[in-house]
């Protein structure tokens, strides 16, 4: 014992190590497969990124097509500062993509994350509009994020099933609530 001037430890050959436990995975089935709504849900996402590397490509190269949207030309700095947001949008359109590789529970948190981050710019986008420095053209964008926003809030009130695009996830989704259901 350790209050004799034993050890705590124990030898080496008597240690057990158990494996960390670890949660089946399923496997993530291919892209456009499963039901209507999964394949329907699939199409918006590969939409919403080709829509999100497009704009950040605008962003990033010709941030001057923005004045489309101004009422007066726009100074370098402002250029300047839809370059430096340009990442993020990419960033945006990427996770997007990624997206359709994940496992349903994570499709639909980024879903959520989507549906908040782009519902977020519609009432900076309303009130950037009160200013008068944008012309009627800049309510197109707002629109935008607006419709974007909707889309995965639609998704996850009233199809969640859109985000299982297989039996395996069906399952592993069964699994986990009845694992829940068994702890409480």
């Amino acid at each position: 014992p350790p209050w004799r001037g034993g050890s705590r430890l124990k030898p080496a050959s008597s240690v057990v190590v158990a494996a960390p436990a670890r949660r089946p995975h399923a496997m993530v089935e291919a892209v456009f497969t499963g039901p209507s709504a999964s394949k329907q849900l699939d199409l918006f996402v590969v939409m919403h990124s080709v829509c999100a590397v497009s704009f950040a490509s605008l962003m990033l190269f010709t941030p001057q097509c923005f004045e489309l949207f101004s009422n007066e030309p726009l100074p370098e700095i402002s250029m300047d500062s839809i370059r430096w947001a340009s990442p993020f949008v990419f960033g945006f359109g990427g996770l997007a993509a990624l997206s359709l590789q994940m496992r349903s529970r994570e499709r639909m948190l980024v879903a959520r994350m989507y549906s908040c981050a782009l519902g977020m710019a519609v009432p900076v986008g309303c009130y950037v509009q009160s200013t008068g420095r944008w012309n009627a053209m800049h309510a197109a964008n707002i629109a935008l994020f607006g419709g974007l926003a909707s889309a995965y809030l639609y998704f996850l009130q009233f199809s969640p099933e859109s985000f299982c695009r297989g039996k395996e996830e069906t399952d592993e989704r069964k699994m986990t609530a009845k694992a829940f259901s068994a702890a409480d």
